[in-house]
């Protein structure tokens, strides 16, 4: 997640292993040092920071605690990663149930992809470029949805038809037109991921 600027500065990001999930926040000069090395998908020591009971407001873990690193935080990059990484742990909404879910709820969500569209470029209010892109979802449960694919998310996005099936993890409901789904800095996309839910939509497909 991009940090804010100055003497505020913050950022977060999520952590795994096998025995569960959980937040990290990031303040200030920390901020300013561990924003530049942190990356999706390494492995990292973490230590001296503070445990506290987890907001759900601001995110959509399955975890009790989240993680507050300040001045005295260390973030280290591991050299000796393991071979084989935690799996993502999502707790998936059927689509046909996203219809019920009010504003801005974060859902995990899993579909077979079609209409993806090019990635293009669009300047906020604020003056700022944002790339965005969209594609469609739909599973099993007999519905489909559209997401709003923004930033990072929208660029990274494959649109060769090499995702069948993708899942998302940390997606904001919104009412553009319809419920729809959007992506933000807290979200997350595995695509053609090995989980049974996937094999189920393949089948399905």
């Amino acid at each position: 997640e991009s940090p804010k600027t100055g003497p505020g500065s913050v950022f977060s990001f999520d952590i795994c292993d096998e025995s569960g999930e959980m937040r990290v926040t990031v303040w200030r000069e920390a901020a300013d040092r561990f924003f530049p090395m942190v990356e999706e998908g390494r492995v990292y020591l973490i230590s001296k920071g503070q445990l506290k009971i987890a907001n759900k407001k601001y995110s959509n873990l399955n975890a009790q605690y989240e993680m507050s690193l300040g001045y005295d935080g260390v973030v280290q990059l591991c050299a000796d990663e393991p071979a084989s990484m935690p799996k993502i742990r999502y707790t998936f909404v059927p689509i046909a149930e996203i219809a019920s879910k009010p504003a801005n709820a974060v859902v995990d969500v899993i579909g077979v992809v079609s209409d993806v569209s090019g990635a293009s470029k669009i300047v906020t209010k604020a003056g700022r470029e944002l790339t965005k892109r969209t594609a469609k979802l739909a599973d099993d449960s007999g519905m489909s949805i559209e997401i709003t694919l923004w930033g990072g998310q929208a660029e990274r996005f494959p649109d060769d038809g090499s995702a069948q099936v993708v899942a998302f993890k940390g997606a904001r409901v919104t009412e553009w037109n319809e419920k729809s789904l959007g992506t933000n800095s807290g979200t997350s996309f595995e695509a053609n991921p090995d989980n049974d839910e996937a094999a189920r939509l393949k089948a399905w497909s």
